[in-house]
């Protein structure tokens, strides 16, 4: 079974193949969607929110279409993968700062900016640890997550799409979530202690490896 948005992803992908884009220009497409989610973030506006959160969402397709198209047309590349990963990296911490933005905008207490300032420092640091691994030849970044092996050991076909639902691959919901539902100082708050523990725990976890493929 496949989460949902690389189900939705799946369903557009013979029309997605017929374009003329490369799998670097699809990248390129999704920097500016999430770019674009951001800013609209930003507006701290509640039709500016439910248009980031669109403008995410499709950012999140097209962070699938890219390597979809790329394994399709054998178009992979080296430098292709450390641009995905780098547009994820801009993206993320621009609509962190979006949201912090919109929300102090909008009146929220000072404290707002301070946690959105925690949430994309571990924003950051997450993604650093992802490209430290990448870099090593060891991770979610060249195995794909190791999640994935845990789900598929589920005996139950039912719980095991439940669970594949809450990968990384669907974060782009929560925030879809987080924005219709005007949830997003309680994110932040939430952002800024779970990305800290995620750097932590993935360090920890893969400090007995070898990295030695690298």
């Amino acid at each position: 079974p496949a989460c949902f948005n690389r189900a939705l992803a799946g369903w557009f992908l013979p029309l997605v193949l017929r374009l003329n884009l490369t799998p670097n220009q699809w990248t390129f497409v999704g920097l500016v969607l999430g770019l674009g989610a951001a800013a609209a973030a930003a507006a701290g506006t509640v039709d500016a929110d439910w248009a980031a959160a669109g403008l995410f969402q499709a950012f999140y397709l097209t962070d699938v279409w890219d390597g979809e198209v790329a394994r399709a047309r054998s178009l992979s590349s080296r430098w292709g993968g450390w641009f995905d990963v780098s547009v994820d990296l801009v993206v993320h911490l621009a609509l962190m700062a979006g949201m912090t933005a919109g929300l102090v905008r909008a009146g929220a207490p000072s404290w707002v900016g301070g946690v959105g300032l925690v949430a994309a420092l571990g924003v950051a640091l997450d993604f650093l640890v992802t490209l430290r691994a990448k870099w090593r030849g060891f991770g979610p970044a060249i195995y794909g997550d190791p999640s994935h092996a845990v789900i598929a050991r589920s005996r139950s076909a039912v719980l095991r799409w439940f669970r594949l639902q809450w990968t990384n691959e669907n974060f782009s919901l929560i925030i879809a979530a987080v924005l219709v539902l005007r949830w997003k100082p309680a994110f932040l708050l939430a952002a800024a202690v779970g990305t800290h523990v995620f750097w932590v725990r993935y360090l920890w976890k893969g400090r007995g490896y070898s990295f030695a493929q690298a």
